[in-house]
């Protein structure tokens, strides 16, 4: 004797319904709150670069690193949040874009980690062999890390 069960196909669209629902409330969540979070984030970096920068013992290419990592997230920081705004307005004008989405998001967050971490490599590279001055490579970054991070800020994705 043979038990089929079958799961009615409107079971399987309410799912998906529900936890769109989720989804959307958690990201509506994130933007009501993005000032708390990002500090609620950001001060534990800055302690941990503070700390490293005046306590340790490390070698100089080291504590650049710690102060150059983290600063070059900062962009990569604004430009997801960014993506987070562009998914909440397609999910409520387009659905279909919405889910589009799903392939594209992924994508556009790598390009912007790698673009950011690849740029903070070249300037470690060029403090290493060519600037070896850390307050000039650190000026350099906060001076590349600025434009970039409100060209991602205002950037529609």
């Amino acid at each position: 004797m043979f038990v089929f069960f079958t799961i009615p196909w409107i079971f399987v669209i309410a799912l998906v319904v529900m936890a769109l629902g989720v989804g959307v409330s958690v990201l509506q969540f994130i933007l009501d709150h993005i000032i708390i979070i990002s500090i609620i984030l950001w001060l534990p970096v800055a302690w941990v670069t503070w700390t490293m920068w005046k306590y340790y013992d490390d070698d100089d290419d080291e504590k650049v690193e710690c102060v150059l990592y983290p600063l070059f997230l900062v962009p990569a920081y604004a430009a997801i949040i960014q993506i987070i705004v562009s998914v909440m307005e397609a999910l409520e004008n387009d659905l279909f874009g919405f889910f589009l989405m799903f392939f594209t998001v992924p994508l556009e967050v790598i390009i912007v980690l790698v673009g950011c971490m690849g740029i903070t490599w070249a300037l470690v590279w060029l403090y290493k062999k060519v600037i070896k001055s850390k307050l000039v490579t650190i000026v350099l970054g906060a001076l590349v890390a600025a434009p970039m991070t409100y060209f991602l800020w205002n950037l529609n994705w």
